[in-house]
């Protein structure tokens, strides 16, 4: 992957300190996040107990889906594992992708395309992880990231991650937790565990007080209260990532998974009054790996972006046909 030379000073630019500001208030909005785990220490992915109710400029190989029904064959099974990638997009032709590194060793990198995923350019991030991003624009994002003590904090770019602003603390945003993967950090400020025993596997914020999780069982959880409390909104077996938005005044939750008739990953809505989970498009992911916990999903009005590891197909017509980027 051909990469730009990045500068790591964190002198503050006026517009780093400008959109630090508008960002300070906007953050808790972001929709993707990731964090690292360390080996050897994945809990189980099965709930035993119950919560509280209430990169590369090379093109990859094209594939493209269509909506699929039961019966057909079904892809190998792919472990569920915390997401250690995240794409965000913010149209058809521009989107961020993150890396997450880990605590005790950095590496921590953001991505960015203006091309639809054609081209890729890499910055590292002065800090030792980044969680989520929040992209503004080709240009502009706000990360959490923790520092060398793991302590999460929110830096902020104006010019493409060629700088970074100074960390500051990340109360007030939604974030798992970079070193215990069955927490998730809640605006309130609060620690909850949201999938009781089981891994958080993907955070999707909504607003300020309202997030959906993706449980290492394959429930799908939600949370109306700044994460006060959780309750189950589905089951979607091996799923794999999540993302959700708003469709006529409902929090609505997307997923990938694997099997059930799709011979790749299969992308399907959870309905918001069945709890059912409506299949919308099979995506042909041959040709390359498919490593857990590096598989990703971003919504964005007609437009998806589904990330395996660094290669990206791309949606136009809700989520239906995908095509390569």
């Amino acid at each position: 992957m051909r990469r730009r030379p990045r500068s790591a000073s964190l002198a503050p630019a006026s517009g780093v300190v400008a959109l630090l500001i508008a960002d300070i208030v906007l953050v808790t909005l972001a929709v993707r996040y990731t964090a690292p785990l360390a080996p050897g220490a994945l809990p189980k992915t099965t709930a035993t107990s119950t919560p509280k109710q209430a990169p590369s400029t090379s093109s990859p190989p094209t594939g493209s889906a269509s909506p699929t029904s039961s019966g057909g064959p079904s892809a190998k099974p792919v472990e569920p594992l915390p997401l250690r990638n995240s794409i965000v997009a913010l149209s058809g032709a521009v989107a961020w992708r993150t890396s997450s590194g880990s605590c005790d060793g950095g590496g921590g990198s953001v991505s960015v395309t203006s091309d639809g995923g054609k081209t890729w350019s890499r910055s590292a991030v002065p800090a030792q992880v980044v969680i989520r991003v929040r992209p503004k624009s080709a240009n502009g994002a706000t990360v959490i990231t923790t520092e060398r003590d793991c302590r999460a904090g929110v830096r902020v770019t104006a010019d493409g991650g060629s700088t970074w602003s100074a960390p500051t603390s990340a109360d007030g945003t939604w974030f798992r937790d970079a070193k215990d993967p069955l927490v998730v950090h809640s605006p309130a400020p609060r620690s909850e565990r949201p999938c009781g025993d089981a891994v958080v596997l993907d955070l999707a914020p909504l607003t300020v007080s309202s997030a959906h999780v993706l449980c290492g069982d394959g429930s799908v959880r939600a949370s109306d209260d700044t994460g006060a409390s959780w309750r189950a909104v589905g089951a979607v077996p091996q799923a794999l990532a999540l993302d959700s938005r708003v469709e006529k005044a409902a929090d609505t939750a997307y997923v990938v998974r694997v099997g059930d008739g799709c011979a790749g990953l299969q992308v399907v809505r959870v309905e918001p009054t069945s709890a059912s989970a409506q299949p919308l498009g099979c995506v042909d992911v041959s040709g390359g790996p498919v490593e857990p916990g590096t598989i990703t999903l971003s919504v964005n009005g007609p437009h998806g972006w589904l990330g395996v590891g660094e290669r990206v197909w791309r949606s136009t017509d809700d989520l239906r046909t995908w095509a390569s980027g």
